[in-house]
């Protein structure tokens, strides 16, 4: 079974801390970045890319599209878009931010080289959730999954990786 680590909203003030983490377990992940702080956080930006892990597109900032007009997206995306491009990151895979997608979002991405790629488990920090219940759910079958881990995750990254990487083969996208 391939599991796929994600995080979304990245670079942030935890994101050294799980590079740490991958790192000691010899990792890839793919990180979805807000462009806004990919501005806040160059040196982060220039770890993550060093490092081998993928990068993706999650938007300027993390506004819901179903808050904004069609033009509205599109602005934002193409800012974006030419943030990463600035420091030399050609997204290939988008996921918008809440997990809210749209026809005007979906119709922006026709004819460019970025693929859409949601979750199929989202972990989320701020929900406090349970360790060993991600485990099991991530281990219930033997699917493939993609993992979404949003807000502070640390604590719960230091003990699922253990001991999933008894279990399971991590990996990244071959783009």
């Amino acid at each position: 079974m391939k599991i796929y680590l994600t995080f979304n909203d990245c670079p942030n003030n935890d994101t050294n801390e799980i590079l740490d983490t991958l790192k000691q377990y010899n990792l890839k992940a793919c990180f979805f970045v807000l462009s806004l702080n990919a501005l806040k956080y160059t040196s982060i930006m220039d770890r993550l890319t060093h490092e081998g892990h993928q990068v993706g597109l999650h938007g300027l900032n993390s506004i819901n599209w179903s808050k904004m007009s069609p033009q509205k997206i599109e602005e934002d995306l193409n800012k974006a878009i030419a943030i990463l491009n600035s420091r030399h990151i050609l997204p290939k895979l988008y996921r918008p931010p809440y997990g809210t997608l749209t026809i005007d979002g979906s119709n922006f991405f026709i004819g460019k080289k970025i693929k859409l790629m949601m979750w199929d488990i989202m972990v989320d920090g701020k929900d406090n959730p349970d360790p060993e219940d991600i485990i099991k759910q991530i281990t219930e079958d033997d699917k493939d999954k993609i993992v979404c881990l949003r807000g502070s995750v640390l604590k719960i990254l230091k003990i699922i990786i253990p001991e999933l990487n008894k279990s399971v083969e991590f990996t990244i996208w071959d783009l």
